[in-house]
């Protein structure tokens, strides 16, 4: 293998795929690293009707945009103006950008609804409509009161902050149309809903939207309304079930929504398909043995941003679901009937489709970094070569696959060989847990996986219980975490080191992020075989993430079956800082100051106790960096965690 520290620079993330309505054309941005600046550039880039590849724009556009048959429309953040968009059209034909307009409002989402109208995704709150009306002049003469309004924040609702997106008390996602035409704004939801999705009627007569109404505390669950531009306002479908809505499409008047009552394995439980009928009086579940997920949850550090996981055609379903450690494309029609298209090595990432039988997708499929394929037949036809080149210069082998059983139930696991291998000779070696729980790891590219086999290290990975892709039974560990979950991956490390035989058994570290961060915090506290840790963005004390994660209030009751008011030794107990006195293994901690998922202080406790009781441990916080280091942060800090990683590791080894 030919694989740096830093060749992640070299990929070329692939994201948001959208075809036109003719069929003609196909849009999807492409990302580039620019180390220099320490930052990502996103340029358009278009497939024709004959799939030829053409670069639309340099370095300056958005993930925020729609495609009509002539071009497309894209917002981005007005860089003079806080709070404020300005949108452009980019023709096919070639030429400069146009603007559009610009609005007081940040715009996140973008659908073209005719020539004129748009249907726009906005945040909303009192503090941007305070200065939404003010002309530019009056605006910069406010300047100093916008800064002193940032220098501090009120806080009357939870979650009041969310990872990657900051301070969100009292800002919603609005749905609004506006007209192009006339410049008229119509925000259609009320200051207190936050759309989470959305689909136009083919007729252009409404709008239905699973959303979230609250004033103190998000709820658990979301709601499903119709918007009737006749009538100027919109209807709850209240069906008497008690279920949260995700994702409604309409088909031919009908709608599929997926949803799922939360009831038997928690909010994590795999949503059913419903379908509503043109009334929008009846609802029922069309597959009620449906036991899978929606959308890829194959983890990789190689993409950047996303698209569509589900989409309506020819008034049919079509939608990504995980099975196993791959995820591919299903149909399901409304009487049901459920096909699965096509049978992957890899992830379909994303696709889009449209009414004349086209569908495109963005994947890493067949150990290939992300590329844009045609689907045909059954089979995904690859139309890029985008990151090809880069693709042979790694020479990334396939991962070598075992088998092991525990308690009864089969695994499946994966071990990448260190780079120079040689039969006879010991080596290192690493146990890496992915995040979640209800993600996979499976046979797509991973940039640091292949770095530290590079690096010297036999590289070992699998999906213990709680993870995704083998329905609501075995993803549900809810109040066993730290227990048939560490006992499968235990397992797997044994069953490794029994068929490895080349492997150091002294020498085998361990290192996981989110979840992974939890169970490697965890298995430090529990066992003693590994020789260090690099514990990343983890949990360590249920009881404190209860109250500063901005999933915590719901997330920690839920998956350990128990709250800290009735039932505190429950979470203590399945808590890494109770057992932080049984640490021996030296640990690095990695976390972001900005991390409010896990936030820093669950790294800082567990730091703190390794300290307290003479464990050699270190701890590194990323400034400005949030739950997404690892994938999405500034490179050079991506490179860093990677230094600091290795480097941690290799003094040990």
């Amino acid at each position: 293998m030919n694989i740096n520290i830093d060749d992640f620079k070299l990929n070329k993330p692939i994201s948001s795929v959208k075809i036109s309505p003719d069929g003609r054309h196909k849009v999807f941005t492409v990302t580039d690293v620019d180390m220099a600046a320490n930052e990502y550039k996103h340029s358009f880039y278009m497939l024709d009707e004959n799939d030829s590849l053409k670069r639309l724009s340099t370095n300056d556009v958005s993930s925020t945009y729609a495609v009509d048959n002539g071009g497309v429309i894209f917002a981005k953040s007005d860089e003079k103006r806080k709070y404020a968009s300005i949108v452009y059209r980019l023709s096919f034909s070639g030429g400069e950008r146009e603007e559009l307009f610009r609005l007081n409002y940040p715009i996140h989402g973008i659908r073209i609804m005719d020539e004129e109208r748009l249907i726009l995704s906005i945040s909303n709150s009192e503090k941007i409509r305070h200065f939404k009306d003010m002309d530019q002049e009056t605006y910069e003469k406010k300047a100093a009161e916008i800064k002193e309004e940032d220098d501090y924040t009120i806080y009357d609702e939870i979650p009041f902050y969310l990872n990657g997106a900051g301070y969100i008390n009292k800002i919603r996602t609005s749905l609004a149309t506006y007209n192009m035409t006339s410049g008229a704004l119509k925000i259609i939801t009320d200051d207190f809903t936050s759309v989470s999705s959305y689909d136009i009627a083919s007729d252009k007569s409404e709008i239905v939207y699973a959303s979230e109404s609250y004033t103190d505390k998000a709820p658990a669950k979301s709601q499903l309304y119709v918007y009737s531009f006749a009538d100027d306002k919109s209807v709850k479908l209240d069906y008497g079930m008690a279920l949260s809505y995700y994702g409604p499409k309409f088909a031919d008047g009908d709608v599929f929504v997926f949803a799922t009552d939360q009831e038997a394995h928690g909010m994590n439980q795999n949503m059913k398909v419903y379908l509503i009928d043109k009334s929008k009086e009846n609802i029922k579940c069309i597959n009620d043995d449906f036991d899978m997920s929606l959308g890829s949850s194959v983890g990789s550090d190689l993409r950047y941003g996303g698209g569509y996981s589900f989409r309506v055609m020819k008034d049919k379903l079509y939608f990504i679901s995980t099975l196993a450690n791959s995820a591919d494309l299903f149909v399901i029609d409304k009487s049901g009937k459920l096909e699965r298209l096509s049978k992957v090595v890899g992830s379909v990432d994303e696709f889009d489709a449209c009414d004349n039988g086209t569908i495109y997708a963005i994947g890493m499929l067949d150990y290939n970094l992300q590329e844009v394929y045609k689907f045909e037949g059954d089979k995904f036809k690859k139309v890029t070569a985008i990151n090809e080149a880069l693709q042979k210069t790694w020479g990334a082998q396939p991962y070598e696959k075992i088998t092991f059983k525990n308690d009864e139930i089969d695994f499946e696991g994966f071990v990448i060989k260190p780079d120079g291998y040689k039969p006879g000779k010991k080596y290192p070696a690493i146990l890496e847990i992915h995040g979640g729980p209800k993600t996979v790891t499976g046979e797509v590219l991973y940039h640091e996986y292949l770095y530290f086999a590079k690096q010297g290290y036999f590289v070992f990975f699998t999906n213990p219980r709680g993870s995704d892709g083998r329905g609501n039974d075995f993803m549900n560990i809810r109040g066993k975490y730290g227990t048939i979950d560490y006992d499968d991956l235990m397992k797997f490390t044994d069953s490794v080191l029994e068929k490895y035989e080349d492997i150091d058994r002294d020498n085998v570290h361990v290192t996981g992020g989110s979840y992974g961060g939890f169970m490697t915090n965890w298995i430090i506290g529990h066992t003693n075989r590994f020789k260090s840790a690099a514990s990343q963005r983890s949990i360590s004390n249920w009881l404190s993430f209860f109250g500063v994660s901005d999933i915590g209030y719901y997330f920690a009751t839920d998956q350990n079956l128990a709250e800290p008011f009735t039932s505190s030794e429950a979470l203590w107990e399945r808590s890494p800082l109770k057992y932080a006195s049984e640490v021996k293994t030296p640990t690095l901690f990695i976390h972001s100051d900005e991390d409010f998922r896990c936030p820093l202080e669950q790294g800082v406790q567990m730091f703190t106790a390794l300290k307290y009781f003479g464990v050699d441990s270190k701890i590194v916080i990323f400034h400005g960096e949030n739950h997404e280091l690892s994938r999405s942060g500034k490179p050079k800090h991506r490179q860093r965690r990677l230094d600091e990683i290795i480097t941690w590791i290799k003094k040990r080894s």
